[in-house]
């Protein structure tokens, strides 16, 4: 993953936090229209849900609204986890 397109702050917690991260990366995209030219995906381990937003997953356009719902991750106990 080249992450010099990565806020710090993003970078940071990715970081922080590799107990919750099965994937993440950062591809540029028209996802958010002109208010920004990438998108910030992650995907969670096996085990973690992000409760913002009901998925295992999180994709956003800018750090703030992806460390908003990265704040949200907790352990997740559904079928998809469990089997």
């Amino acid at each position: 993953m080249n992450t010099m397109d990565t806020a710090k702050s993003v970078q940071k917690w990715i970081d922080e936090h590799p107990d919750f991260i099965d994937d993440w990366w950062v591809e540029r995209d028209e996802f958010a229209g002109m208010t920004s030219p990438y998108s910030i995906w992650l995907y969670t381990k096996k085990g973690f849900i992000v409760s913002g937003m009901d998925a295992h997953l999180i994709h956003e356009s800018n750090a703030k609204d992806f460390l908003a719902m990265a704040a949200t991750i907790k352990p997740c106990d559904c079928e998809q986890c469990v089997s």
